[in-house]
Parts: C-alpha cells; structure tokens; sequence
C-alpha cells in the first residue's frame, strides 16, 4: 500500500512540475544557460525538453529519497522513545567479529 501511494505522490509532483514550467517563462543565470548549451552542443541530450525532463526526474528522486529519509529518521527516533536500542559498541563488536570470521574463511 505505501509503494502505491509513494508512486502515485511521486506521478501527482511530476505532473505539478510539468504543469508549472509549461505556464510559465524561465529566466536563469548565465552559468546554467552555458551548462544547458554545452549539454546540448555535446549531444548529451538531442532537446531541452529531454534535458528539462531529465533535471526533473532528478529532482522529484532527490525529493523521494529525502521523504525516505525522513521517515526512516521519524521510526528511529520513534524506537528509540520506546527504548528499543542497541549499544553501538556491541553492534561493532559483532560486526567485527563477523569481518573476522569472513576473512578466516576465505585464508
């Protein structure tokens, strides 16, 4: 169920998205100009609506990522609340001793 919506968000902001640049005029700096032309000039992107849609679709993941984040945060700090932690030397211990025995392994 969350995939489904997570999906549906992500389609509902890309729309949004498409919707505010086809209404409106951009003015950008100097530099990005010169970095959309040189794109361009290099065939790294055949139009600026690839180039745009690409920029955006970096975006909208960033965005994705960043809720991801958030909410893997909102659970952490949630646990910890609850008091459901680990000390954090015994959980380098174990993977110290789990690097241990894999290095052995493979001797």
């Amino acid at each position: 169920m969350i995939g489904c919506r997570k999906k549906s968000y992500v389609a509902a902001l890309q729309w949004k998205i498409i919707a505010a640049i086809a209404a409106m005029n951009i003015t950008l700096k100097p530099e990005f100009e010169q970095f959309i032309q040189a794109q361009l000039a290099a065939g790294r992107h055949t139009t600026l609506d690839d180039l745009v849609g690409e920029a955006l679709a970096l975006l909208v993941q960033r965005e994705q990522r960043l809720a991801e984040l958030q909410h893997k945060i909102a659970i952490g700090t949630e646990q910890v609340r609850n008091g459901q932690v680990t000390d954090g030397e015994a959980v380098f211990a174990q993977l110290q001793e789990k690097l241990d025995r894999m290095t052995q392994s493979n001797s």
